[in-house]
């Protein structure tokens, strides 16, 4: 689902699904090259939970070995504040 600029108000949490490869166990956070994918993919608490988030990735085929699926238990789930975390140059509504 596409959510246009603006739609996510600052109080909402999104869920990025990290492999654990590009995950700092120490702090349990991601580290920054988790961040370089152009392509950032994440679910908004309005319509997905944490758990939702990680189950999905059993719906995306894995991307070096065809006709094989991705595992949740390879995957962290990152919540991200909508208000602290996108692009300063955004307008969220309240």
């Amino acid at each position: 689902m596409w959510v246009s600029e603006g739609a996510i108000p600052k109080a909402d949490f999104l869920f990025r699904r990290t492999h654990n490869s590009l995950v700092d166990f120490k702090i349990n956070k991601p580290k920054p090259k988790d961040f370089e994918d152009i392509d950032l993919s994440v679910d908004w608490n309005k319509y997905s939970t944490a758990e939702e988030s990680i189950q999905r990735i059993k719906d995306i085929p894995h991307p070096k070995i065809p006709g094989k699926i991705r595992n949740p238990n390879d995957y962290f789930v990152c919540v991200l504040s909508a208000q602290k975390n996108l692009r300063r140059n955004s307008k969220f509504s309240d």
